[in-house]
């Protein structure tokens, strides 16, 4: 998913530092606020027609030979644009986050990867690739792209030929191979001017709804995006395939017991988190991977995260329940109806003084007021009501009065 607050059109692209790719960066820009971490993937967005690029008398848009999106550029530099950047717009134009600042992102290759979940570890054989469950493309293989690093499944390459379409053939700093990555370094004069983008999880879901108030998860410290630690582990906006493991749960057969203890606040665990176990309902699906997820509103479960999905998979749910303030609708003209009170309470506050009102009001609030709750349905629009009796002028407060009052 999109991080909120990362989909604008005002990037540039520059020369890397060792190790990287390029650096995208945008003076507008709030990377660390938008929770932009290391590993989140920096896509380029593209055009279809010269409106899309702003003024169409100083731009274009540079079509490519695939049938893939364009590429904005300014009009003397359309033909070099066209002749030079077809391997980078026939490509999927994203890049892999290596160090997220406040303004600019250090960028490195995204390779062509089947992401594991912290369940099943790293891969041992290039069987553990190729899932029997789901076909996948043949070529995937369990390799150390960079020694210290771990084994990964990713797709070695020679050339662009041994590659899918949208992925090219590129170099990786520190691997004695190449791989296939979603796009190659451009040429400074594909991407000479600003340019749309937007900033996506990596190996991960983003969680958001929409009721949900907005909270912060990262904060800038030296002008590196860091994890916001001080904050409530409730607010949390992503469930990562690197999430850690569960603890003090027997995720073989979760009850709703186990699911109804807060993660975080009774128990401590990580949240999310990650655990393993059989599907209770058709135990001899095999073993799968769990993630339990906490937000201040809603806890959930997620399950099958071993199985292989696109980057683009979303699921959804509503939940209907809570409250939120609403306006009673009060008569503008006579006393209520009431049909069955049950319960008449004393209220905390008295009636105030009113000399507009009340000629005969004293300078003190000595008349407290008395709330009834009446469960009556009268009408089609009445399912019950609480009315508020004003004991200085012996009435019910109408749809006149200016003095409201909340219930919760």
């Amino acid at each position: 998913g999109g991080l909120q607050g990362t989909a604008r059109s005002t990037g540039q692209w520059q020369p890397g530092p060792a190790g990287a790719v390029g650096v995208w960066s945008d003076a507008g820009a709030q990377f660390c606020a938008s929770g932009v971490q290391p590993k989140d993937r920096l896509r380029i967005l593209g055009c279809v027609l010269d409106e899309d690029c702003g003024d169409v008398n100083v731009f274009r848009c540079v079509p490519s030979t695939a049938g893939a999106s364009g590429l904005c550029a300014r009009k003397e530099n359309a033909a070099e644009v066209a002749a030079t950047c077809q391997n980078f717009l026939r490509s999927r134009r994203r890049f892999e986050v290596l160090e997220a600042g406040a303004r600019q992102l250090t960028l490195g290759p995204l390779l062509d990867e089947l992401p594991r979940p912290t369940t099943l570890g790293a891969c041992a054989t290039d069987l553990d690739c190729r899932p029997e469950t789901v076909p996948l493309p043949q070529g995937l293989s369990c390799t150390e792209v960079v020694p210290g690093q771990g084994n990964r499944c990713v797709r070695p390459c020679i050339n662009d030929e041994g590659c899918r379409l949208g992925f090219v053939c590129e170099a990786v700093a520190g691997a004695a191979s190449r791989f296939c990555a979603e796009a190659p370094v451009p040429p400074p004069v594909c991407l000479a001017d600003n340019g749309a983008y937007r900033v996506q999880a990596g190996n991960a879901f983003i969680v958001a709804g929409a009721r949900v108030a907005p909270f912060a998860t990262a904060v800038e410290e030296g002008g590196v995006c860091k994890p916001l630690l001080s904050r409530d582990l409730r607010h949390s906006n992503r469930l990562p395939l690197s999430a850690p493991l569960c603890s003090n749960i027997q995720c073989e057969n979760p009850t709703w017991t186990h699911l109804l203890r807060s993660p975080m606040v009774a128990e401590g665990w990580p949240n999310p988190c990650l655990c393993q176990g059989p599907n209770a309902a058709d135990p001899t699906t095999g073993v799968h991977t769990k993630a339990l997820f906490e937000i201040a509103d809603v806890r959930f479960m997620v399950t099958n995260l071993e199985q292989p999905f696109g980057d683009g998979a979303s699921m959804g749910f509503q939940t209907v329940g809570g409250f939120w303030p609403d306006w009673i609708l009060v008569p503008q003209s006579g006393n209520p109806s009431i049909a069955v009170p049950t319960r008449l309470l004393l209220g905390p506050t008295f009636v105030p003084p009113d000399a507009k009102e009340d000629k005969d009001a004293t300078s003190e609030a000595i008349y407290p007021y008395v709330y009834m709750v009446d469960s009556g349905r009268l009408g089609t629009q009445q399912r019950g009501q609480i009315l508020r009796l004003d004991t200085r002028r012996a009435a019910y407060d109408t749809g006149r009065s200016s003095r409201r009052f909340e219930v919760q």
